[in-house]
């Protein structure tokens, strides 16, 4: 399904029906993969959460046209992507640390002569480099997540 028709909501956390506890960025990351809305109870998230919560719903409302307009590639190691001509934005999740994979996601879809700047970090990536030797692998923990926002740099 188009990401655009996905409602994804973000929850409480420990999850009400499996009771498991799973950060905010976490539950934003996943909801953010298709059409983000909040479904918990904010009067009881703390202040942390709240903070969190607007600086990635302000994330999201940046990358939304990526999202939604963009061609979709479902990658291998937990990791969705979504390309436009010039921005690529991807999700990378690890459910569980006991399945982590040291391998790198390989990103697909993206000019391999051009060159791609992190809208978070500022570093710059070949696409070749990024289509041959991917992105690192995610740190060690459970229900850990990461989102990537690039944009092409000018020729």
């Amino acid at each position: 399904m188009p990401a655009r028709t996905m409602g994804a909501r973000v929850t409480d956390s420990p999850n009400s029906h499996t009771a498991r506890a799973t950060s905010i960025r976490c539950r934003f990351h996943v909801s953010m993969a298709g059409a983000l809305g909040i479904g918990g109870d904010l009067r009881n998230w703390s202040e942390e959460d709240l903070a969190w919560a607007r600086m990635l719903v302000g994330q999201y409302k940046r990358i939304r046209p990526v999202v939604h307009g963009g061609v979709q590639y479902r990658l291998d190691h937990d990791a969705v992507q979504y390309v436009t001509r010039d921005e690529v934005v991807v999700f990378q999740f690890q459910p569980s640390a006991s399945t982590r994979t040291t391998a790198r996601t390989l990103l697909r879809g993206l000019d391999l002569d051009a060159r791609y700047r992190d809208e978070d970090t500022g570093a710059v990536h070949e696409g070749a480099v990024l289509l041959g030797h991917g992105l690192p692998p995610l740190l060690p923990f459970d229900r850990a997540s990461e989102l990537v926002h690039l944009r092409r740099l000018p020729r």
